[in-house]
């Protein structure tokens, strides 16, 4: 699934710098494919629009490379990721459709490509519509899970896997869903999370690497937990470093469930 989200960000990026190759002969460009006459009349005879316009383009492509990379976690998460994504895939759907009317009124090879590319990067970014981060919403875990979170007296203990206020991410059923790509555990995480939160959870919210880890994180993870924005704001790696950590209400209020999350810092 990653390969083909990558596959689809490689293309797009090689579209983006042809656009830009084309600014040096550009209306040899735009003959090549008929559209000279249709791009004069949309620009109003402006040469300089017709390059501003051309270079939009090219930039737009290039974005649209970077929310795929956003969605396989290989960069930081790109807000409104999951409505860019499904607009990329609609445009290109209606692109692909839109050719083959016109490959039926009248085949060309060049409409035959023009229209083959749209359906091939449907066909990439589609895994991406799955891969979507989750809304604003603070998921709590229900007690169970944070006392198999908390099972930190292992002596090889991946201290990168201890998120910033303690909790352990090695373990987090959200995070082993994500490195298997397994959507049976992301349908029970989001079962679990939405039973615990009275509200509906969807399994495609289910994509996090680990909270200080590179990768993918859940929106909340990654935006909204005001232990995490606290810690980064401060420049600190966790709680632990901060002088104000037993007595940090936001803390105090996790480590209530969650007893273990000190020893976790003081373990780092």
């Amino acid at each position: 699934m990653k390969t083909r989200l990558r596959l689809g960000a490689i293309l797009h990026f090689i579209i983006s710098i042809g656009h830009f190759a084309c600014l040096f002969f550009l209306e040899e460009a735009l003959k090549a494919y008929h559209i000279l006459d249709e791009m004069n009349s949309i620009c109003f005879g402006q040469t300089w629009l017709l390059y501003a316009v051309t270079v939009v383009i090219a930039l737009t492509f290039a974005i649209a490379g970077l929310y795929a990379l956003s969605a396989t976690g290989d960069i930081r998460q790109l807000s409104l990721q999951r409505y860019a994504i499904i607009a990329i895939v609609t445009v290109y759907v209606l692109r692909a459709g839109i050719g083959l009317g016109c490959l039926l009124w009248s085949f060309s090879y060049l409409e035959l490509f023009s229209s083959l590319t749209p359906a091939f990067l449907v066909w990439c970014y589609w895994p991406g519509i799955h891969k979507m981060a989750a809304p604003n919403i603070t998921p709590r875990l229900p007690k169970e899970k944070q006392k198999y979170l908390g099972n930190y007296h292992r002596k090889k203990i991946m201290k990168q896997l201890i998120a910033c206020c303690g909790l352990d991410c090695e373990k987090c059923e959200a995070r082993l869903a994500t490195l298997n790509d397994d959507n049976h555990l992301r349908e029970k995480v989001a079962k679990e999370w939405g039973e615990m939160n009275q509200m509906e959870f969807k399994p495609e919210w289910i994509n996090c690497m680990g909270c200080r880890t590179e990768g993918c994180k859940t929106y909340y993870c990654s935006d909204m937990c005001k232990i995490r924005l606290c810690v980064v704001k401060k420049g600190y790696n966790t709680c632990g470093d901060c002088s104000e950590m037993q007595t940090c209400s936001i803390l105090g209020e996790l480590a209530e469930n969650a007893p273990y999350v000190f020893d976790n810092l003081k373990s780092i």
